[in-house]
């Protein structure tokens, strides 16, 4: 009797220790997975980032109205915000999603001139970050990949992202410095990676029209 006693006494002690683990380690799973949630959404930052780029004059709204309307509206600016395409992955594999975001800018005021912007939002330390010059990043490396091949003399590289996997991917157009505005020398596709900061790049030469 006394030897069932202690076998149920050891049992009863086995299940309580069990139990306090498992609470523990559930415990400590979720406020891993508590610290790796930013506060803030990925939306949220993209729209801070939209209206910090309308309150420094770099666009304005979208054209709406008339050419005059629209200038009165936005006094000071040529451009208006594009739609804005957003592109999500998680690629710095911390199990948060990450997004870009970007978009073409519409002339509003009845010129001819264009822009493009585009901001890569990631998790950091339980926190969104903002790369807000990730378009000027792969502009850059573009420009070093095409003077890797000797060809020197760039006067501008025109994104277009066309997706986001373990890295951002697009298309790119480059003018030289005798190209005329309507004719850039050059067309290519670019996969960057924003983690190593490394480029992948492929181009080839424009056919004179």
């Amino acid at each position: 009797m006394q030897l069932k006693r202690t076998t149920n006494y050891v049992l009863s002690l086995l299940a309580i220790t069990f139990f306090q683990l498992s609470c523990a380690n559930s415990t400590d799973q979720n406020t891993q997975s508590s610290e790796n949630n930013p506060t803030s959404t990925i939306e949220e930052e993209i729209e801070s980032w939209k209206t910090e780029l309308k309150n420094s004059g770099k666009v304005g709204e979208p054209c709406e109205g008339g050419i005059e309307e629209w200038t009165k509206n936005n006094p000071n600016v040529s451009f208006g915000m594009g739609e804005v395409k957003i592109e999500r992955f998680d690629v710095n594999k911390d199990g948060v999603e990450d997004a870009l975001a970007h978009f073409y800018t519409e002339s509003c005021d009845g010129g001819n001139a264009f822009a493009n912007f585009a901001c890569l939002t990631y998790s950091e330390n339980g926190a969104y970050a903002n790369n807000k010059d990730i378009n000027e990043e792969i502009e850059n490396k573009v420009n070093e990949y095409l003077a890797s091949k000797n060809l020197s003399g760039v006067r501008n590289s025109y994104l277009e992202f066309t997706g986001m996997n373990e890295t951002l991917n697009g298309k790119f157009t480059t003018w030289m410095d005798d190209d005329a505005n309507c004719c850039p020398s050059y067309s290519g596709e670019f996969q960057y990676n924003p983690i190593d900061f490394t480029i992948t790049a492929s181009h080839k030469k424009n056919e004179e029209e």
